[in-house]
């Protein structure tokens, strides 16, 4: 049995989260759809030296290659990665917090785009 997230957090269907469980859903209907090329989940990226992190997503739209992110709380270790990201970031990272029924959209731009 898992033990309870010290925020909250029910993990769904495999995923650490309600939310993130949602997403999962909506980029495989957007994938089968064709408006998403594909889709990659619980990625590790190295950031730097001696910072390795794992993105919720990666995702290819258009061409555009992003990471997306999942976020209720947001701890001092994803402080971390949102720092480490836009200084070494691959691509550029998208992180989703739930609002009711929608997302709210927030962009860090990564090394690469800059």
């Amino acid at each position: 049995m898992d033990k309870p997230n010290k925020y909250g957090a029910v993990r769904t269907d495999g995923y650490a989260s309600q939310a993130e469980a949602k997403r999962a859903d909506e980029l495989q209907w957007l994938l089968r759809g064709g408006v998403l090329e594909s889709v990659r989940e619980q990625v590790p990226v190295q950031l730097g030296p001696g910072f390795r992190t794992i993105v919720d997503f990666v995702i290819v739209e258009n061409g555009v290659t992003f990471a997306e992110e999942v976020k209720g709380v947001e701890t001092q270790r994803f402080r971390d990665t949102r720092r480490m990201w836009a200084e070494y970031g691959p691509y550029r990272m998208k992180i989703l917090t739930r609002k009711g029924d929608r997302w709210e959209r927030e962009w860090i731009e990564g090394a690469s785009e800059r």
